[in-house]
């Protein structure tokens, strides 16, 4: 009792002091982060090859200064910026100073020096916070000046920000994970899952939507449709050797203009931003280079600096993983989870294969046993599950509102396709989504009919950036119990192949493929010819086996003039950069199983007098 009672004051002082810091105004308020755009252009640009990512920054060279005026300070507010030299101007040489000049306007400039430790042969980023003195809501005229030195002397200044402390702010994540077949998720209830435990833990803390689809069945179309709410049909590619335009309005740049901090990462090199354009809005991003495509442990490992180096600012992050995507080269652990080591797949006395062995991706044509192939789809599941978990325990990532979906599936064998994602099958169409976060029901599985082209919708406002009008529709009203149920009339969803040689309409649990082009893709047994049509019940045959034109003709005729009229509807929004021409690139492609650019028709959909047409018409 007389410990208790000598106690007390200590413990009066603790709650005093506890109370004293939950209402200084300071911590009251959210953190804030403001861009700011010195006088200078700005571009995505290197330290060199060695650093492995890119910030949007702007050349500093030698007795030069870039300038700003700030206006309407916040209260306890700092300048923060990074500061690199390129490899290229990287002398032997003492440490540089960079001064930074600051004043109200009309009064006297004061400065101060700002150290640039000097790392040859290792180009490094240093992050610098500076308090600035001048009082809450006044002006401030800033200089930043490298004196007068080497010739050619250069500094790169990038994520230049005007910064107020406050408690958390609002963080968004967005994982996308290349080649994801909705079925490879443990939650999902499918038979023969392979092992999700981090995905089943985030689908039981949050909302798995268990039909949804991807706009199309090429990785940058399909990142491009989700980053600006916009079908491929109407931006104009359907490959991946052609960038989005600088033209485009995108998911991260009205993230960066609501004061966010905006980072990617990306695990393969054509979703990079010379190669599709998707570095638009972003102040820092990282895509493999020299080589086409990154692992889990790498790329997750850079997220999680990256995000240890993040203060409390606004943050939206978007990574993506290319595990799932062939070769299929997980851990030999999780391979002989799924394949006992003591079983040949290429076994000479299995029976052949019932189609030719090259249809299979080049390291596979040996291989007899098909359910191998599929052991290593699994098996690579499995890993990157495992990985996310790390990133997913990250203290910067408390309370984030994450969403994580897929560009498209993978094509297991099923409808002579082979170990590739052609064909506008659920194979490649059907993706995972999770959504889990502040404001997000725990357990809740919806499944009303979606596309992840509404993604964008949803997490602008589930990040609350306000004023902007954003195609497609908030996803989290789905989860509300009012509307978790099917609706009657869900609204139709469309697809548009890689290179434009097939289309596809999902409604009302029907699901009619035509195609537009022939086509004969390496991983396909058969050829599919233009104008063919297959109609398939997706509530009796999810897998579609059984095609039903024949037995439904008007179902198939109402459905396919449906389609017809949205490709001829197109919207020429001119939002295509220049293909490439890059061979070096389009032969890393093929090897991804990417088909060589073609010409691009006129027309999505050209009619013709053949028979496969004139039997709708």
């Amino acid at each position: 009792m007389e410990l208790a009672v000598r106690a007390l004051p200590a413990l009066l002082l603790v709650l005093a002091l506890l109370a004293q810091a939950c209402s200084d105004p300071a911590l009251e308020r959210p953190a804030s982060y403001r861009a700011l755009h010195w006088n200078a252009e700005q571009a995505l640009l290197s330290l060199g090859e060695a650093s492995g990512e890119v910030r949007r920054a702007s050349t500093l060279s030698a007795g030069q200064s870039l300038r700003l005026t700030l206006h309407e300070l916040p209260p306890a507010a700092s300048l923060g910026f990074a500061l690199g030299r390129p490899e290229q101007a990287l002398p032997p040489g003492a440490d540089l100073e960079i001064e930074l000049r600051e004043r109200a306007p009309g009064g006297e400039w004061t400065s101060r020096r700002v150290l640039l430790p000097v790392a040859p042969g290792d180009p490094s980023w240093y992050a610098r916070r500076l308090q600035l003195a001048a009082p809450a809501g006044s002006s401030l005229e800033l200089e930043l000046h490298l004196p007068s030195g080497r010739d050619g002397e250069q500094v790169l200044v990038a994520e230049s920000a005007l910064l107020a402390a406050g408690r958390r702010a609002r963080r968004v994540l967005l994982i996308t994970s290349d080649t994801h077949r909705a079925d490879h998720l443990g939650a999902s209830g499918a038979v023969d899952a392979p092992l999700t435990p981090t995905l089943d833990t985030l689908a039981a803390r949050g909302v798995l939507f268990e039909d949804c689809l991807a706009p199309t069945n090429v990785t940058n179309p399909s990142h491009m449709s989700l980053f600006t709410g916009v079908h491929p049909r109407d931006l104009g590619i359907d490959d991946n050797s052609v960038p989005l335009s600088a033209r485009a309005d995108t998911l991260a740049e009205h993230f960066a203009a609501q004061g966010f901090r905006t980072l990617a990462l990306v695990s393969a090199r054509h979703l990079g931003d010379p190669e599709s354009g998707l570095g638009q809005g972003f102040e820092r991003m990282s895509w493999p280079t020299p080589r086409g495509e990154r692992a889990a442990p790498p790329s997750l490992s850079l997220a999680q600096h990256w995000l240890t180096e993040v203060g409390d600012e606004p943050l939206f992050v978007w990574v993506h993983l290319f595990d799932a995507h062939r070769p299929y080269r997980a851990p030999q652990r999780w391979r002989e989870h799924y394949w006992s080591p003591e079983r040949d797949p290429a076994d000479p006395t299995l029976p052949p294969l019932d189609v030719s062995a090259e249809v299979l991706p080049e390291p596979y044509r040996k291989v007899r046993d098909l359910d191998y192939l599929r052991a290593l789809y699994k098996a690579e599941v499995s890993f990157l599950d495992e990985e996310l978990g790390t990133l997913l325990e990250h203290p910067a990532l408390r309370d984030a509102a994450v969403a994580l979906t897929a560009d498209h599936g993978e094509s297991l064998g099923a409808h002579g396709i082979h170990f590739g994602h052609a064909g506008l099958f659920p194979d490649t169409l059907h993706v995972p989504l999770l959504l889990v976060g502040p404001g997000m029901p725990a357990g809740v599985r919806v499944s009303e009919p979606v596309s992840h082209a509404d993604l964008g919708a949803t997490l602008l406002k589930w990040g609350a950036v306000s004023d902007v009008t954003w195609p497609g529709r908030d996803l989290r009203r789905l989860a509300e119990p009012a509307t978790s149920a099917v609706s009657a009339r869900a609204a139709p969803r469309f697809a548009l192949s890689a290179h434009g040689f097939s289309a596809s309409l999902t409604y009302e649990g029907w699901h009619l493929i035509l195609q537009l082009r022939d086509e004969q893709q390496p991983v396909m047994s058969e050829r599919f010819l233009a104008h063919e049509l297959r109609l398939y019940d997706l509530r009796d045959d999810p897998r579609c086996e059984t095609e039903l034109s024949e037995q439904q003709p008007e179902h198939a005729r109402q459905l396919r003039a449906r389609l017809i009229a949205w490709l001829q509807a197109a919207q020429g929004l001119d939002l295509a950069g220049s293909a490439s021409e890059d061979q070096e690139r389009l032969d890393r492609l093929a090897e991804l199983g990417y088909l060589a650019p073609s010409e691009t028709p006129s027309s999505l959909w050209i009619p013709d007098a053949c028979a496969r047409c004139r039997r709708w018409d």
